[in-house]
């Protein structure tokens, strides 16, 4: 085939121009995208490679391990990091550095509420012994007299009979009866009337009246003769108008000697009334 001179020139035109455009667009330079992070992502005030948008402990101190949401361990789960938790493994307070609270005192209220820790106490009063303001060795709760020394005997009141009327009432101790009876021998009677005036002359007073037998017969008999002879004397002062409320009678049978059963004179001290005046806590 014969080609022209015009004829070559455009075949090797053809052949070259696309080897040209493919060139000239390899040369051609990629254009770059760029990204611009706002400032507020930049910030990490911890220093812990969490920014602080997305930190939920922000002042964790710097080089404490931490978590994704940039807060540091807490192994208990009680809301104390292990950081600051002197008690990793165990869950307690935060006021207390993440311990449980201790009873020092062992009175069964935690150191957090007891007021005396080292001494124990009462519930009442905060983890502190009952007070005793008067030092008479009975506490306030059951001291009639809180503010004036007195007597374990009288609710913590001074006692209240003088040396004189002791006598009377452990005469009137003495008190008999009818045998096998809880009749009283009229014989009695002047010194249970002593009695009485002690008892209109302290008003605020109660009187403890405690039968007791000897030992002959049964301890069934004895005991409801020991209960009925302490009734008996009750009623007597009664009548001589002392108020009932203010007397309590019971009776021990042969439970509470005060002297041996084999002897006359021994279970003749056993039979008795025993008399006590004493204060009542209101």
């Amino acid at each position: 085939m014969h080609y022209t001179a015009h004829s070559k020139y455009f075949w090797l035109i053809a052949c070259l121009l696309p080897w040209a455009i493919l060139s000239a667009h390899a040369q051609k330079p990629e254009k770059k995208t760029h990204i611009t992070v706002p400032a507020i992502y930049k910030v990490d005030t911890d220093q812990d490679k969490v920014p602080d948008v997305r930190d939920q402990c922000p002042g964790t101190p710097l080089g404490v391990k931490v978590n994704e949401f940039g807060c540091p361990p807490d192994t208990d789960g009680d809301g104390v990091f292990d950081y600051e938790d002197e008690c990793v493994t165990v869950p307690g307070p935060a006021k207390n550095k993440g311990c449980p609270w201790g009873d020092r005192d062992g009175d069964g209220i935690t150191d957090d509420i007891d007021r005396c820790p080292d001494v124990p106490g009462t519930k009442q009063y905060y983890g502190c012994p009952p007070p005793d303001r008067d030092k008479d060795g009975v506490i306030d709760p059951q001291d009639r007299c809180p503010d004036t020394p007195g007597v374990i005997e009288n609710q913590g009141c001074p006692e209240i009979v003088t040396k004189q009327e002791r006598e009377t009432l452990e005469k009137a101790s003495k008190v008999e009866f009818e045998f096998g009876k809880w009749t009283i021998l009229p014989k009695w009677y002047p010194v249970l009337n002593e009695v009485a005036k002690i008892m209109f002359k302290y008003p605020n007073a109660y009187l403890l009246l405690e039968g007791h037998t000897d030992a002959i017969g049964t301890e069934e008999d004895n005991q409801i003769l020991s209960e009925n002879r302490a009734a008996a004397v009750r009623e007597y002062l009664i009548n001589q108008g002392v108020e009932p409320f203010r007397i309590e009678s019971v009776g021990y049978g042969e439970s509470q000697p005060i002297d041996t059963n084999d002897t006359p004179e021994g279970r003749q001290r056993n039979r008795r009334v025993k008399m006590t005046i004493y204060y009542r806590k209101n």
